[in-house]
């Protein structure tokens, strides 16, 4: 094998990263993660003090570490007042 191959290749492996740090939206027109990695996103509904809320999560695995920031929405001010104190949400 050539010699400048071996020495192509080498360089061509220095360029690529480990870790490819990238700036991803948790939902749309809000919040924004820095994150290691190309992330998987999901939503989807959980109960939040018996309140149907939709959660957001952007998930993707780099170097052994599993990074997963989430995003959900608060309630809207006329809505907030549910008779509920914090004391009485369910943990998750």
């Amino acid at each position: 094998m050539p010699r400048w191959f071996v020495l192509a290749a080498l360089l061509l492996a220095a360029c690529s990263p480990t870790l490819n740090w990238r700036e991803v939206p948790l939902a749309p027109g809000t919040s924004v993660a820095l994150l290691p990695c190309k992330p998987d996103h999901a939503t989807r509904s959980v109960p939040l003090g018996g309140v149907p809320t939709e959660l957001d999560v952007a998930g993707c695995e780099a170097v052994g570490c599993d990074a997963s920031p989430a995003l959900c929405a608060g309630p809207d001010a006329p809505s907030a007042h549910t008779g509920q104190s914090n004391s009485q949400l369910e943990p998750a």
